[in-house]
C-alpha cells in the first residue's frame, strides 16, 4: 500500500491510497475537525543509535535517509463546538520536550514548545474553537534493525 495523510480544507485528516486497480488515487476520511499535521524527522547524526535532532528537512540521498531513525508527528484537533465567545487566545503549543534538539523551539517553562498555528491573519474564527494537540514517536524498525 503506497498511502499518503494529508488534511483537507475541509479540516478532515484523510488518507489517500496513491495505488489503486483503477490508477486514480483513493480518498477516504480519518478523522474530522483536524486543522493541522506536523511531522519531524529524528536524525541519528553521529551513528550511534540514537536520535540527537529533530527537523522538518527531508533527506536528498542514501547517507541522509540512513539517519532518519523515528519520525515525530502532532497532530491539532479542534472542538466541533463553536462557542459563543472567543475562548482561545493564542496558537496552541507543542511541547516538545528539553532532551532532544527541536529545530523552531522555544523556552516554554522548563521545557522546549513549537507554536502551531492555527490563527488567521485577518480572520478571528478560530478563537471560538477549543484545540488540543495529540502527539508520538513513531520508531522506523527497519532502521533500528539495520545496524
Amino acid at each position: 500500500v503506497s498511502r499518503r495523510y494529508e488534511v483537507s480544507a475541509d479540516s478532515d485528516l484523510q488518507s489517500v491510497d496513491l495505488i489503486t486497480a483503477t490508477d486514480v488515487p483513493a480518498t477516504a476520511t480519518v478523522a474530522s475537525q483536524i486543522v493541522l499535521m506536523k511531522a519531524y524527522y529524528g536524525k541519528d547524526t553521529n551513528e550511534d543509535g540514537v536520535v540527537d535532532s529533530y527537523d522538518q528537512t527531508t533527506p536528498t540521498d542514501n547517507a541522509g535517509w540512513r539517519q532518519v531513525r523515528t519520525v515525530r508527528m502532532a497532530v491539532v484537533a479542534r472542538s466541533a463546538q463553536r462557542e459563543k465567545d472567543e475562548v482561545t487566545t493564542s496558537d496552541p503549543l507543542w511541547d516538545v520536550g528539553q532532551t532532544v534538539t527541536v529545530t523552531g523551539t522555544d523556552d516554554c517553562g522548563e521545557s522546549q514548545c513549537l507554536t502551531l498555528q492555527v490563527s488567521a491573519a485577518n480572520d478571528t474564527e478560530w478563537r471560538h474553537y477549543r484545540y488540543k494537540v495529540f502527539d508520538t514517536v513513531i520508531p522506523l524498525r527497519n532502521m533500528l534493525w539495520a545496524n
